[in-house]
């Protein structure tokens, strides 16, 4: 005999999101995904820094006198003794650079994943459906044929369902 909550489907631990609550989130992963990137190009950018005082000190005379900027405050250094410190700095920013961009690939695959499971298509971009008034769109043939209807996100806030 067959009961009311075997006949019930299984969600498989993930709840069933509104049209808002994925918008919502699609939102916070492009979020996510943009402060990722500014984060690496400000590291990029770091790193150049970096790089261009290494390579600037290599001529110096190591007895020179230097000043580095630490915390705020400017301190009184000779080349010998910076350019260790820029050097390890520079490889902790080159490994960092790194990780980010995993995290950043990473969280574009999230992205992409969300975008397709929920058939998020973004107001303005190019689209795989044919052009209204086609005898693709006519019959039912054309390229995105996956649901009925799919959310269209817009700028920061514009959403809507499309049929």
């Amino acid at each position: 005999m067959a009961t009311t909550s075997d006949n019930a489907p299984k969600n498989k631990g993930k709840p069933s999101l509104t049209q808002d609550e994925v918008i919502q989130k699609f939102q916070t992963l492009r979020n996510e995904q943009r402060q990722l990137a500014l984060k690496l190009s400000e590291l990029e950018q770091d790193l150049h820094e970096h790089n261009l005082v290494l390579e600037t000190l290599k001529t110096a005379d190591p007895a020179r006198r230097c000043y580095r900027l630490v915390s705020g405050v400017l301190c009184e250094m000779t080349v010998a003794d910076v350019c260790p410190v820029v050097r390890n700095n520079s490889e902790q920013l080159t490994r960092l650079i790194a990780t980010l961009k995993e995290q950043l690939v990473s969280k574009g695959r999230e992205l992409v994943e969300h975008k397709e499971r929920y058939n998020i298509r973004i107001r303005g971009a190019p689209d795989d459906r044919p052009p209204p008034g086609s005898e693709e769109e006519k019959q039912g043939t054309g390229a995105v044929g996956k649901e009925p209807s799919s959310v269209l996100v817009g700028g920061s806030s514009d959403a809507a369902i499309v049929n």
